[in-house]
């Protein structure tokens, strides 16, 4: 599972949006895609309301006419050092916290499940008996790759949020200096919200995918001790006009299984829709 937080990558892809009617998918996944994504979009909804509670209904800066709010008689540096602290225990209770809610971890084990069944397909048809998939996914090794991925999920979202939280801390800076009228400042800080929705997307988008990987190449681990597997395997992309440069180089790429277990590039980017193929297994 890579780990690697890539913020300078344009999403190649991100124009094939998951709610786009008819888009290919051949890891069956997008549904499990949409949710996730749709749940972390929500919840930076549910910050940025917060953000506006507290800087327009509030008038928390005393920027509006009437009475001053909290900070409004701080200087800009402790201004700046109040809403820093309000804005980290915002992101963690309205964004950070829920990502660890049981069912973030059950699209995953959605994922993992629909890796599962297409990998036994593939070794049904070579003459394999694989493991029943409810037996798969309790053991161990399995569910320890779910609470990583669920993890590293968390782990990049904070990473956007700590983004956002410089950019709303920038913002509110100007705007106690006057840089920034009252209106405009919830109207930027609304458009960074944007700006991190679509990145949370991008990453739910990723995760998914990634954990459907992960959990396909394994797969092939698990067959009887007397089968043993003649692998072809062959880097898939989705076959349409939306693929990348960059997944198209890839699957003109010679694959083994070792290299593709070790390597595994996928999500090679926010969106991707590619996945490993095994095409021969051959029995003892």
């Amino acid at each position: 599972m890579s780990s690697t937080h890539d913020h300078t990558h344009q999403l190649t892809a991100a124009e094939y949006a998951l709610d786009e009617p008819g888009r290919v998918d051949p890891t069956s996944t997008t549904s499990i895609q949409r949710s996730l994504a749709r749940f972390l979009r929500g919840r930076i909804g549910h910050l940025n309301a917060d953000v506006r509670k507290l800087l327009v209904e509030e008038d928390a800066l005393g920027l509006g006419d009437g009475v001053g709010g909290r900070w409004a008689d701080l200087s800009a540096a402790e201004t700046a050092r109040r809403f820093n602290d309000w804005i980290q225990r915002a992101i963690q209770t309205e964004v950070l916290d829920p990502i660890e809610a049981r069912k973030v971890r059950d699209w995953f084990e959605r994922a993992s499940r629909q890796a599962l069944r297409t990998a036994n397909g593939e070794l049904r048809g070579f003459d394999a008996d694989p493991e029943p998939v409810d037996d798969v996914i309790q053991q161990d090794a399995v569910q320890e790759q779910i609470d990583l991925q669920q993890e590293d999920t968390r782990q990049r979202v904070e990473s956007w949020m700590d983004d956002y939280a410089t950019d709303t801390r920038s913002l509110v800076t100007a705007a106690v200096g006057g840089a920034v009228a009252k209106s405009q400042l919830m109207s930027d800080i609304s458009e960074r919200a944007q700006v991190y929705k679509s990145q949370v997307t991008s990453t739910a988008s990723g995760r998914v995918v990634n954990q459907y990987s992960t959990t396909k190449l394994t797969a092939y681990d698990r067959v009887r001790g007397d089968v043993e597997l003649d692998v072809d395997v062959s880097y898939e992309d989705a076959g349409d006009d939306k693929v990348c440069e960059r997944c198209l180089a890839l699957s003109g790429q010679s694959w083994t299984l070792a290299r593709a277990q070790q390597e595994d590039p996928i999500p090679v980017h926010g969106h991707c829709r590619c996945q490993f193929v095994v095409t021969d297994v051959q029995q003892l």
